[in-house]
């Protein structure tokens, strides 16, 4: 992380008809075969974050380049898995950009865990796999399922036991758990938020009926 603090840290090259970064996933070439065998594909932000990676032992792996999650994106992911692994850079991991991926992902039916990068020395996958190695691939398996990992990340944020808390844990969980295709784990996290928030399964429903979604 040498660069200096006006230059970005990748430097995408610009989008031309040979390389469509809304079509193509880095790495993704190398990455099929052990996304198939794995049964699920590790998803990073930038080049760098996939080859070290690769490096590291964790083959199933390959970048968006710094873009948005696209349909086209997922649509080239499904034919190996439906199985995803989030690991974007610690201060995307509540950007409007990672959610609306996420949110895309959902709703194609994709299962989405989230690998949360806990070092503060490490913004990034790169960062970890120099600092740790072959642990990265620790980490990678320890993933949780994207709705626990945004739950536990607002529980670290906000007090439950306001007004104020309450709707903010139905406004940020709302648009995702709407885009569950299993009634199942629906009606888990519709259960689990009426626990926690101290109130009532038909309340929580309603309201996450009518949340208003930031996720289009």
């Amino acid at each position: 992380n040498n660069h200096p603090p006006d230059v970005g840290k990748y430097i995408n090259s610009p989008q031309t008809q040979i390389y469509d970064k809304s079509r193509v996933l880095y790495g993704l070439n190398k990455a099929k075969t052990e996304a198939r065998r794995a049964g699920r594909c590790l998803l990073v932000e930038g080049n760098i974050d996939a080859i070290m990676s690769y490096q590291a032992g964790v083959k199933n792996v390959a970048a968006t380049s710094g873009t948005a999650l696209t349909p086209s994106h997922l649509q080239l992911l499904q034919r190996y898995t439906n199985n995803l692994d989030f690991c974007f850079d610690t201060d995307q991991a509540g950007s409007v950009a990672t959610r609306r991926g996420i949110g895309l992902a959902l709703s194609q039916n994709f299962n989405i865990k989230v690998v949360h990068l806990q070092d503060p020395d490490c913004k990034d996958p790169a960062d970890y796999v120099k600092k740790f190695g072959q642990k990265w691939g620790e980490l990678v398996t320890s993933a949780k399922p994207v709705i626990d990992f945004y739950f536990d990340k607002l529980k670290s944020e906000l007090d439950f036991n306001s007004v104020d808390g309450k709707k903010r844990v139905i406004a940020s969980l709302g648009p995702l758990i709407n885009r569950l295709a299993s009634q199942v784990e629906r009606s888990y996290w519709v259960s689990k938020l009426a626990t926690v928030l101290r109130t009532k399964e038909e309340a929580v429903e309603s309201d996450i009926i009518s949340v208003k979604d930031d996720l289009e």
